[in-house]
């Protein structure tokens, strides 16, 4: 028993101070940190000896995370004197991590940051769409830094002696300039928004159930049983109008050429994705009729798109029962690869099943229209059984591995550029790359989450911003425009015969020395 007991004691001993060592001291890190810091999937160390002069806060793996190789992401972190440095953090790198490496990298004394009563902080400085300037103070605990990040935002290392605004009314203009350059459509990435998109799209054509497609047909309408279908034909008609409102809220022809530019690359690159539906709203949003009268804008877009949007017709042409369509959807069943279909058209085929078959017939349920219908729906449901490539967060995800660029899913995704290795600057010049990249991702997202507040459904504002764009006069207008033009075109030039000869009076013409004379011609 006394053996017994002394062992115990002795591993009881054991125990609390690996638990010591393990947690660390309540005065540097808070209570919020010691238990967190105990309960997560990394050990934060905080030692004063010698093999540590400088101090500080050490990562150590656990055994949860011993095989597991975290996605590194590049943060972009600024000082107070604004200047910035490109840091490699992952998802679990803290803000107390985050200021240390920060630090190193402005090559400052890790030992004056931990030691001296001269504490930093990580902030978080934004700027709404209202120009107002938001600085967050983060705890030195949390982590999911990169996820935080959205357009208009810097990340700060804050000394703690300095009180008040770091962000002074210059920056906060040229943050404020640069999230709405961001945010634009002829600046963002074509492939990547039509990947987003079709992700998107994806998601919510899979969520439709079969049930919801009779339920449509019969028209059995109630609260829950036709959800889903709805939301994803309102998305359809919703891209349809996101096109009309970006090109018609531009007023330079150019740029709003540009845009007619970025919008058939989406379709093009939808078609290569498969979302069928995607490029069929695209196609109509372009051919819609306060776009589509926009001449001056046309003219500015090169043959080469012309001939791309042209191509891209040709599968939404009526001809043969859609019959260019209906062989591209027939392949890409067959391939076994997931596809989004037209949706009017899916709709147009279970109505002319429907309507051209009776339910009863003699007083009995029609089981060849019911059959037909099963095999309809079914049809349907196939066509995307699967997210794509299997890995929905992965393909849209660029950020790429440390030594090199490789991707997934290369339709999705757009490969960094390589650069010489004898550069000097190849290392910055390789983070300000990945950083940009993922910056690119941020700004896509955050376009598609704030694409509903922009668009508009009304025809008759969307007429009236076209005309805005370019004025052209129509109907009755035109002819009484054109009349009153031709009544002066003869005032001003009129004819008076003499003898055999007509002589015309053209009107009065300043010549250099700035008197006035007739200018007469015989014909």
């Amino acid at each position: 028993k006394h053996r017994t007991k002394s062992l115990t004691e002795r591993n009881r001993a054991v125990k609390g101070e690996r638990s010591a060592t393990a947690t660390p001291d309540s005065s540097v890190f808070g209570e919020e940190d010691s238990a967190s810091s105990s309960n997560g999937r990394y050990s934060v160390l905080s030692d004063y000896n010698s093999h540590h002069p400088g101090g500080g806060y050490t990562l150590r793996p656990t055994r949860s995370n011993a095989g597991i190789e975290l996605k590194k992401h590049i943060l972009k972190l600024y000082y107070i004197d604004h200047s910035f440095r490109y840091i490699t953090v992952t998802l679990l790198t803290r803000a107390c991590e985050v200021i240390q490496l920060g630090l190193q990298e402005y090559r400052a004394d890790s030992a004056t940051f931990y030691t001296s009563n001269e504490h930093h902080h990580l902030c978080l400085v934004t700027v709404d769409s209202n120009g107002i300037v938001k600085t967050s103070l983060l705890p030195p605990t949390i982590s999911n830094l990169p996820s935080r990040y959205e357009p208009g935002s810097r990340f700060y290392i804050k000394p703690s002696y300095i009180i008040g605004s770091i962000c002074p009314n210059e920056v906060a203009d040229e943050m404020f300039q640069e999230s709405a350059d961001l945010v634009k459509l002829v600046n963002l990435d074509a492939e990547r928004l039509a990947a987003r998109l079709t992700l998107r799209d994806s998601t919510m054509f899979r969520a439709i159930s079969s049930t919801e497609y009779i339920s449509d047909i019969f028209k059995c309408y109630s609260p829950n049983n036709m959800k889903r279908l709805q939301e994803f034909i309102d998305l359809s008609n919703a891209e349809r109008w996101w096109v009309c409102t970006e090109v018609v809220n531009e007023r330079n022809n150019n740029i709003r050429a540009k845009i007619i530019k970025v919008f058939i690359k989406l379709a093009s690159t939808s078609k290569q994705l498969n979302n069928l539906n995607a490029m069929f709203s695209i196609i109509s949003g372009l051919e819609h009729a306060s776009v589509s009268r926009l001449k001056t804008t046309w003219d500015r877009v090169s043959a080469k798109y012309k001939r791309m949007l042209n191509d891209l017709k040709t599968y939404i042409n009526p001809m043969r029962n859609m019959g260019e369509y209906r062989a591209l959807l027939k392949t890409v069943s067959q391939s076994g690869a997931p596809c989004i279909p037209m949706f009017p058209i899916v709709q147009k085929d279970l109505a002319v099943i429907h309507m051209s078959n009776d339910t009863y017939v003699d007083g009995m349920v029609n089981f060849d229209k019911l059959r037909l219908l099963s095999e309809k729906v079914h049809s349907l449901s196939v066509l995307c059984p699967k997210p794509y490539q299997g890995f929905e967060q992965e393909a849209v995800d660029t950020t790429h591995d440390t030594m090199g660029d490789k991707t997934k899913f290369i339709a999705l995704t757009s490969p960094i550029k390589k650069h010489r290795k004898s550069s000097s600057h190849s290392h910055n010049s390789e983070h300000k790359l990945r950083y940009e990249d993922e910056l690119m991702n941020v700004c896509i997202q955050y376009y598609i989450d704030n694409l509903d507040s922009r668009i508009i459904a009304d025809e008759v504002q969307l007429e009236v911003l076209s005309q805005l764009c370019e004025f052209t006069l129509t109907g009755s207008r035109r002819s009484s425009q054109q009349k009153r033009t031709t009544s002066l075109s003869r005032i001003s030039s009129f004819s008076v015969k003499a003898g055999s000869s007509t002589h015309i009076i053209m009107p009065e013409k300043k010549t250099i020395s700035g008197t006035r004379s007739v200018e007469l011609l015989s014909k």
